[in-house]
């Protein structure tokens, strides 16, 4: 069993979107038409690092519609696939689902996955869903090595929304397995 450090620098710190290419350098808004092809938007370490990621930010804006329980974000109605979300291997097979097979298709389904869900509107301008998805509170962090990946893949036409954005918080390290790490 390995061990993640304890010394790190702010710099190791993670504040990032999932994009396309899981570096930070790809597509960052998940608002366009995935009906025809399904689309990854993803973190992956770089060989050798460790990711440990506390908490997952999901983020909708629509400006155009209202919200309600059972569409997702604005749109006229729910979700057909729905948003899936897997820790996978380098290779995309699936280690764990952390949906349990069961995509959120619904704004409702956002809130009974997480507790912290909130439908946000100030009377005029856009509308927003926040969730908050607290990785550690089901048990300990989602912990990334030898490339794996947490995964967010989308498969409906989006491209009603305005922003839709997944941010991951937490940390870069190396793990330690009892060697002395320079």
């Amino acid at each position: 069993m390995s061990r993640i450090t304890v010394d790190y620098e702010s710099r190791d710190h993670l504040f990032r979107l999932l994009d396309t290419n899981g570096d930070g350098t790809g597509t960052k808004n998940a608002n366009g038409n995935y009906s025809g092809a399904a689309d990854d938007f993803y973190i992956q370490p770089p060989a050798g690092e460790t990711y440990v990621l506390y908490r997952m930010l999901v983020f909708i804006e629509d400006g155009t519609s209202a919200f309600s329980a059972d569409n997702y974000g604005g749109t006229a109605s729910a979700l057909t696939t729905g948003v899936k979300v897997l820790v996978t291997d380098s290779s995309d097979t699936t280690i764990v689902d952390l949906l349990d097979n069961v995509p959120v298709k619904s704004n409702a389904q956002w809130n009974a996955l997480c507790y912290d869900a909130q439908f946000v509107s100030y009377g005029t301008g856009n509308k927003y869903l926040v969730v908050r998805w607290t990785f550690e509170r089901s048990g300990v962090p989602i912990v990334l090595t030898d490339q794996q990946k947490l995964k967010v893949t989308v498969n409906d036409d989006l491209s009603g929304l305005d922003t839709h954005h997944f941010r991951v918080q937490g940390f870069r390290t190396r793990l330690y397995s009892g060697e002395a790490i320079r």
